[in-house]
Formats: C-alpha cells, sequence, structure tokens
C-alpha cells in the first residue's frame, strides 16, 4: 500500500509540484514537476527513490500549448527523444522516438493508433 503523505501547494491549473510517498518501509519516493513559464503544463518531471534521481523528462511546447518534444533520461547524459506532430486542427498524428533507432507511431482523427513504423524490420504495421 502507497501512502502519500505530501502534495504540494495548487498552482492555477492545479498541477501538482510534488507528491511523496513511501514505496515499502525502506523506499521513500518523491515526484516532482516544474512547471512552464506561463504556469500552464510541466516544463520537467523528476523521479527521486530516497533522494536519488531516477527519472527525469522534460517537455517543450509549441505555442499553442501542444506537445512538441519529450525528453526522457535513460542515464547520465543519454536520452530519448520524441517528437510530437500535428494536423492543421490541432488532432494528434504522430510521434517519432529519435535516437539510434527513429520509431514512428501514426494515429487516425479519433488518437487511435493507426500504423506503427519499426525501424529494425524497416517496414510499416497497420493497426
Amino acid at each position: 500500500m502507497r501512502l502519500c503523505y505530501g502534495t504540494a501547494a495548487a498552482n492555477p491549473y492545479n498541477i501538482p509540484l510534488i507528491k511523496t510517498y513511501k514505496k515499502d518501509g525502506a523506499t521513500t519516493v518523491k515526484e516532482e514537476n516544474t512547471l512552464t513559464a506561463d504556469k500552464k503544463s510541466i516544463a520537467s518531471a523528476k523521479a527521486y527513490e530516497n533522494n536519488v534521481l531516477k527519472k527525469q523528462t522534460d517537455y517543450d511546447y509549441y505555442p499553442n500549448g501542444n506537445l512538441w518534444h519529450t525528453k526522457e533520461y535513460i542515464s547520465a547524459g543519454n536520452y530519448i527523444t520524441t517528437a510530437y506532430t500535428y494536423d492543421s486542427q490541432g488532432a494528434y498524428l504522430a510521434s517519432k522516438a529519435i535516437g539510434s533507432a527513429v520509431h514512428i507511431y501514426t494515429y487516425d482523427p479519433m488518437g487511435r493508433l493507426k500504423t506503427y513504423t519499426e525501424p529494425k524490420y524497416q517496414g510499416t504495421s497497420q493497426i
């Protein structure tokens, strides 16, 4: 059972800033969000176990507020960047993980996964 014993102060959009809980008897987890300058979205999310950083993801947004890039750190100095694209009405179209291998996901207007391109097989799967 997780016992949450702290949640940070509110902000204009009620985005949680800090949440701390016990994972088990010996492990305290702290999840920490840093907001964008306009305080509408999360700029960075970090997770710590016993005060040791275990996970970090940074977020960049288009001027209209849609997600543009995420950068998920997998080890010191190494990360996976994912780019997001949208159609002219703002509907989510695709995401592309950029790194040694590029994975491309496309979506229909309802947001359902439509195709997935996996670099290993150099092909596209219809979903």
